[in-house]
């Protein structure tokens, strides 16, 4: 083979030495090593188990592939040592097998170094390996007197692959060590994967070629099943008409949405203008004159004589209720429902106040009737309601006694002014809140 980008063993820096190193990761199962005469063997250490139809190299080896395997996947070692003397007595028995096949001593020496190259790097390549002290005394080392076999691996798969009808049992032992995990020098270095992945490959058809293997298809001949869906839906993902639909869905949402509270402003502002009947009541019997009190009692106007003075509200006493009237144009900016931060503190005086009253208190919210289409308010009611929802959320943070609230929105029904000029609108624009005794 020539040493070029042809070559699957070809490498800018093929003249560095690479040393095994353990990489742990991911959960593996106990290795179950020789028992200790106290506990149950998990795994019989007898006979090797068989792996299928191998061939007479790989039959010899077949219980150190089975622990191959095995190791591959193992988190943990509660008896490393045990496990190490359990490996050497196979690989003892694997040269007594491959010698009674028949097998010539060269090619079992170069076996038992690929098996003992395998496992020394799997071994390592678990979470416990390096910390059992196997890099010491590793199995390479033991048999054949060399720290690491990771390179020499593929040197040696190299050459034997010049001959692959006299050495096919030993490269087929090769490729099924590659396959059970087995990467060498090529596990560190940059690309190592695709490379090794390259030489798998590599090796995988000539030994197909070796074994004059046919064409693995079942079928020739097969036809799959034609796909007769509607050309549109073979390009189209079925997310895009997912999403379209939703789209379409939501943008009917909100123009119903709108076309309802069209619809429904003047059936409610008819329904507010319905008159209850009226009863006639007598005429009670006039109220003696009343004592007169030493002491006031405390109002809403008494309490916040200052900021009525101030002109940053209006308060109306009445027999049953008193109302504090704000103009929104000072609680909001246009259009939003968020209480300016420089009115938090008469909200919060007016919050004192009531907490030195008895009775429950009203939030009132009103607009003017300029109407106000959005996502969020789709009408003037539910602006002027969410209005006198945030104004209730301030005054609760400072009243004794937050059940007390009550909140309603009155949209555009009670104006206290005209609506037709732009200063009356910013008059009926307001917030009342009112003690009801």
């Amino acid at each position: 083979m020539s040493n070029d980008k042809d070559d699957p063993f070809f490498s800018p820096q093929s003249d560095d030495r690479t040393i095994i190193r353990p990489v742990p990761g991911g959960k593996r199962a106990d290795i179950p090593s020789t028992p200790s005469p106290n506990r149950q063997p998990p795994v019989s250490t007898g006979a090797a188990p068989k792996l299928g139809n191998l061939n007479p190299l790989e039959k010899s080896a077949s219980g150190l592939l089975a622990l191959l395997t095995k190791l591959n996947s193992s988190y943990s070692q509660s008896d490393p040592v045990g496990l190490k003397n359990r490996i050497i007595r196979e690989i003892e028995q694997f040269q007594i097998t491959a010698q009674a096949e028949g097998i010539d001593p060269q090619t079992i020496s170069s076996a038992r170094y690929v098996l003992c190259t395998a496992m020394d790097e799997a071994v390592l390549n678990t979470p416990w390996g390096n910390d059992c002290g196997w890099s010491q005394q590793s199995l390479l080392s033991l048999f054949h007197k060399e720290v690491s076999g990771g390179e020499r691996f593929f040197h040696l798969l190299k050459a034997l692959a010049q001959v692959p009808g006299k050495n096919r049992n030993l490269l087929e032992l090769m490729y099924v060590c590659i396959a059970l995990g087995f990467e060498g020098q090529y596990r560190l270095i940059e690309g190592g994967k695709n490379k090794l992945s390259s030489i798998r490959d590599w090796l995988y058809q000539i030994l197909q070629k070796e074994r004059g293997m046919t064409d693995p298809m079942l079928s020739p001949h097969w036809q799959g099943v034609t796909d007769r869906r509607n050309p549109l839906m073979q390009m189209v993902p079925v997310w895009v008409f997912g999403a379209v639909a939703a789209g379409l869905l939501t943008t009917l949402f909100t123009v119903f949405s709108f076309q309802l509270n069209n619809d429904s402003d003047p059936v409610f502002r008819k329904i507010s203008e319905i008159t209850p009947p009226t009863i006639a009541v007598a005429e009670p019997e006039p109220e003696p004159a009343p004592i007169p009190r030493v002491k006031p009692q405390l109002t809403l106007s008494i309490l916040l004589a200052n900021e009525i003075a101030n002109n940053q509200l209006k308060v109306m006493e009445l027999t049953q209720r008193s109302t504090v009237t704000i103009q929104g144009d000072n609680l909001f900016d246009s259009g939003s429902t968020s209480v300016n931060s420089a009115v938090m503190p008469l909200l919060q005086r007016i919050a004192e106040s009531l907490n030195q009253l008895l009775g429950q208190v009203l939030i009132t919210g009103h607009s003017d009737n300029q109407p106000i289409r959005s996502a969020r308010y789709p009408s003037n009611w539910h602006l002027s309601k969410a209005r006198a929802t945030s104004v209730a959320a301030v005054i609760k943070e400072t009243l004794s006694d937050p059940e007390r609230i009550l909140i309603e929105g009155k949209s555009d029904l009670e104006p206290v002014d005209s609506n037709a000029t732009k200063e009356g609108r910013a008059k009926n624009r307001r917030v009342e809140i009112t003690l009801l005794k």
